[in-house]
């Protein structure tokens, strides 16, 4: 049984007596399968992630602006290596009214019914007197900048309905180049141990750098562990939180269009159950988040999200952790939502399992063993496919337990695999 945090209890009891605090719990994962309370105070208000809505890539929006002064605020967040960031901008007359003089230009002119316009601003929100870009219309940059840029649908005068699409292309050479980061912490810093994540990590590295039809190239594989290296066919270095992110920037930054991105994490996970929040641990978490994003050795759904916004590349991300089905946001909620699929081994609520019997964690070795035993470890395989297959495995089924896979899918009219140039 994976076990997941320890806590001292009759602290926690006696803290939860005196300060009537709400309980979210963390489970410990016990032989029982028994999920444990702990109590914490709320840990954030503000999410810098989602502070306007984000758009999506390919996806129209709309909104009313009343009158004269009435804005809306956007949010796209803008991969590395994109070629362009095209704004879509139109607005409709709702209800057409007589043809009027806008006088906030210094050239006025009549327009029939309303007056918006569009400004866009690279890192923080725009006004009507600081911004980047303007315009009535459309809007194409090239080149941008990567990270957030914001957007303002503006009234000079007059009420109506707009709608707004972003779209992004991407630089590409022709070429699909691999990368994979690797992550399974057995021995952690602070909390309970676990016994097979090193294991995981080591068949995932050995799948993909060996047993599939096409390999990928060694060099760009990175694995990320615990204190005992020894125990890795591969490692470099300890996994820590900001090596985690670190290493995902990194490959990011390199990855183009073509490519393609895959994140495996097995280890300790942790659900907020008051704020809905899931979060996966790194090698040097402690026992609660102090943050939503803060760097504590817990690492956010929101985070995990902001890190892989920044792909052009298509990302497969595998989470073999307890509340791991809280991390739908990179496939859900990210403006680059449809480069990205997400298979986890259970809930956002529930736990999950590992096993003497077979030294894994049971997600890790059902979705491999899936890969193997049914599709010959063909690179060329869609790995939705390989999931949907993995949930009627009966070597699957056999240690499943109350494991509840989740699949996230920010394309589904496009299937994934991990096949190679």
């Amino acid at each position: 049984m994976r076990i997941r945090i320890i806590v001292y209890i009759i602290i926690v009891v006696l803290l939860s007596i005196t300060l009537h605090t709400s309980i979210p719990y963390i489970s410990l994962g016990t032989e029982k399968n028994e999920k444990v309370s702990i109590s914490i105070d709320p840990l954030y208000t503000v999410n810098s992630y989602s502070d306007y809505p984000i758009l999506k890539f390919g996806e129209t929006v709309g909104g009313y602006l009343s009158g004269t002064g009435d804005h809306d605020y956007y949010k796209v967040y803008v991969p590395y290596n994109t070629k362009t960031l095209t704004l879509n901008f139109d607005v409709l007359d709702y209800p057409p009214s007589p043809w009027s003089l806008n006088n906030s230009e210094s050239n006025p002119t009549w327009y029939w019914g309303n007056y918006f316009k569009m400004y866009v601003k690279y890192g923080s929100p725009p006004t009507t007197s600081s911004y980047d870009y303007s315009s009535t219309g459309d809007i194409v940059i090239s080149n941008p900048a990567a990270g957030p840029w914001y957007i303002m649908i503006y009234s000079h005068y007059g009420s109506g309905i707009y709608t707004l699409k972003a779209t992004a292309t991407f630089e590409t050479d022709g070429v699909t180049t691999r990368y994979a980061i690797i992550v399974g912490i057995a021995d952690y810093e602070i909390v309970y141990d676990l016994q097979y994540p090193d294991d995981d990590a080591n068949d995932w590295y050995y799948r993909i750098t060996t047993e599939i039809s096409n390999p990928f190239n060694d060099n760009n594989v990175w694995v990320y562990g615990d204190n005992h290296p020894g125990n890795y066919l591969k490692y470099n270095g300890l996994a820590t939180e900001s090596a985690i992110t670190q290493a995902i920037d990194y490959v990011l930054s390199m990855a183009d269009g073509d490519d393609k991105v895959v994140f495996v994490f097995s280890g300790h996970g942790f659900y907020d159950s008051a704020n809905k929040y899931s979060y996966i641990c790194a090698w040097d978490c402690g026992w609660s988040p102090s943050g939503l994003e803060a760097l504590d050795g817990f690492i956010s759904d929101i985070e995990l999200a902001k890190a892989f916004c920044y792909s052009a590349a298509k990302v497969f991300i595998f989470l073999d952790a307890c509340h791991s089905g809280g991390f739908s946001e990179p496939a859900t909620t990210n403006s680059n939502k449809k480069n990205i699929l997400v298979v986890t081994a259970t809930t956002a609520e529930d736990t999950t399992n590992e096993r003497d019997t077979i030294q894994n964690g049971v997600w890790t070795y059902g979705f491999l063993d899936t890969w193997s035993d049914i599709y010959n470890n063909d690179a060329s395989a869609y790995l939705e496919d390989i999931y949907q297959s993995t949930l009627t495995n009966p070597d699957y089924q056999q240690y499943q337990g109350d494991d509840d896979p989740q699949i996230f899918d920010g394309n589904p009219n496009q299937k994934l695999n991990l096949n190679g140039s």
